[in-house]
């Protein structure tokens, strides 16, 4: 009975993915079966936010989708929508609000496990749901956040338990694959390829907002303060761009935080400046105009954090500061060839 289990999540969250990022409306009958599946599994787990999100809310958004999918576009070929950058920060801060919520509520249950990126990974994936059945192409990039929380989450369950774990952490692999065709396809465009398409400066700060606000959650779930406090700040200065304000201001403004921070109990050892270092280098990026200079920071940037996390044995991170770095070293030696 296991492995027909396993064998249909896998299935079953490859179908749905496929045929989402391919405009297909029978994705949501391939996923009802898979959130109900995996709802069954995050019960036995104890993961009790993601069977309640699974079961009540997930499972009936998918009948809502084929429904309303249908009615769209009766030829399943769906004009895709974008957010304004006004939206795209209101969602944000809601899904940040909601989730800190649901996890204050989750730590209530008793013996309820990982609270936090219980939490985080559900109300990004509701999001994502609502947003994909509304025909958002923002909802594949909240799931490609999404996706990575959840290969953290369900890493750190099969170290624990044996309830179909392992299954559940290839499922959020598949997903995370399948996620960046999704991209790819309803953005008509790579985010990685592309380069024609995007401006170099942008692409650099939104690979690190993405980063930064998955190593907000994971700095809030380990407490570790320093890590947060300057995840959030680059969060902000990457939306610098975005909104209509004076950049000067802001970047004086995250000098006189790393000074007060520096004075602060928070910093305790070398290693806590590190972070601090970062945050200094990454305020310099909005004043930066020359591409090649972004770029080199952004190195030391994430070399910095590579750094920090190894020491403060957050290994799930390490191995996203890795795939970044890789990611840049890639758009400096191979694109610059090709041009």
């Amino acid at each position: 009975m296991n492995s027909i289990i396993s064998i249909l999540i896998i299935i079953t969250s490859l179908l749905n993915s496929v045929f989402a990022s391919n405009f297909k409306r029978k994705n949501y009958i391939y996923g009802l079966i898979c959130y109900l599946l995996m709802g069954l599994v995050a019960y036995k787990n104890q993961i009790y936010g993601m069977f309640f999100f699974y079961i009540f809310i997930f499972s009936p958004l998918q009948i809502f989708g084929f429904i309303n999918w249908n009615k769209k576009d009766k030829n399943n070929n769906l004009e895709v929508r974008s957010f304004s950058n006004k939206n795209r920060i209101l969602t944000i801060t809601s899904c940040i609000i909601l989730s800190l919520s649901l996890a204050f509520i989750l730590q209530k249950i008793p013996n309820a496990k990982f609270t936090y990126l219980d939490a985080f990974s559900n109300i990004i994936n509701l999001c994502g749901v609502i947003l994909l059945a509304l025909r958002f192409n923002e909802s594949w990039w909240l799931w490609l956040i999404n996706n990575i929380l959840d290969v953290i989450l369900w890493t750190n369950v099969y170290h624990i338990s044996g309830n179909y774990s392992l299954t559940m952490l290839i499922s959020s692999m598949i997903y995370l694959i399948v996620n960046i065709y999704g991209i790819y396809k309803w953005n008509r465009k790579s985010i990685i390829f592309d380069i024609a398409k995007i401006e170099e400066k942008h692409q650099i700060i939104t690979i690190a907002y993405i980063a930064n606000i998955i190593s907000s959650i994971c700095y809030l779930i380990i407490t570790n303060w320093i890590g947060l406090i300057v995840s959030v700040l680059d969060i902000i200065i990457s939306l610098i761009d975005s909104i209509k304000i004076n950049k000067i201001i802001i970047t004086i403004s995250i000098w006189i935080t790393i000074i007060i921070l520096i004075i602060s109990p928070i910093t305790k050892t070398w290693i806590d400046y590190l972070p601090l270092i970062d945050l200094f280098l990454y305020s310099l990026i909005p004043l930066i105009k020359k591409i090649k200079n972004i770029q080199i920071i952004s190195l030391i940037n994430i070399i910095i954090f590579t750094i920090f996390d190894y020491k403060i044995k957050l290994f799930n991170l390490l191995i996203i500061d890795i795939f970044i770095f890789l990611l840049f070293l890639y758009k400096i030696i191979i694109i610059k060839e090709k041009k």
